[in-house]
């Protein structure tokens, strides 16, 4: 048995033809209406110069707009990375570790908790003290709560030892880079 082919093409040909048959019908209607031609060609022009002067009219106003978001964009758009401020309290601490002088190493450590209890005091934890704050954040609210332990531990001891707890050197850059990492966690250095 036969199958019949019921596949449909469209005849681009035949699209055309009645197309060019409209615009011949078109033109054969304003042929009887108007018999100058003269008439037919001043409308025409008369229109296109309309739609010429809409035409620059669109593509001026599309410029200004343009300009326009360019000055905005621009202003938006920063070329140069913002430098993130400087924590001038940690600059005070830093030139105290320039020293050769324990003292000056006990007031960086004492400064340096200083800046940590008002970075505490941002997740606002609940207590009288330092150390009943500390207490109350959890590891996933801080990622160096430990640096910040030990740190604030060997501070209670140069604070409430003063110089009789020895303190070298190294041991005051080791404590201040703890310092130094909590801040780092919060962006205030």
């Amino acid at each position: 048995m036969q199958t019949q082919d019921t596949t449909t093409y469209i005849n681009i040909q035949y699209i055309f033809q009645k197309i060019y048959e409209f615009i011949l019908a078109i033109i054969d209607f304003i042929k009887h209406f108007f018999v100058n031609w003269d008439i037919i060609k001043a409308i025409l022009s008369i229109i296109a110069i309309i739609l010429i002067t809409i035409i620059i009219y669109c593509l001026v106003r599309i410029r200004e707009i343009q300009e326009k978001d360019k000055e905005v964009l621009q202003k938006i758009i920063v070329k140069d990375p913002i430098p993130t401020p400087k924590n001038e309290r940690w600059s005070a601490v830093q030139e105290h570790m320039k020293s050769d002088t324990p003292s000056e190493w006990r007031v960086a450590i004492i400064e340096a908790d200083l800046i940590l209890e008002e970075v505490i005091k941002k997740i606002k934890p609940r207590g009288e003290s330092m150390a009943d704050r500390l207490k109350q954040i959890e590891s996933s609210d801080m990622q160096t709560l430990n640096q910040a332990w030990e740190a604030h531990k060997i501070r209670n001891q140069v604070a409430h030892q003063g110089s009789e707890f020895i303190l070298t050197k190294h041991e005051a850059k080791r404590v201040i880079s703890l310092y130094e990492d909590v801040f780092k966690e919060f962006d205030v250095i």
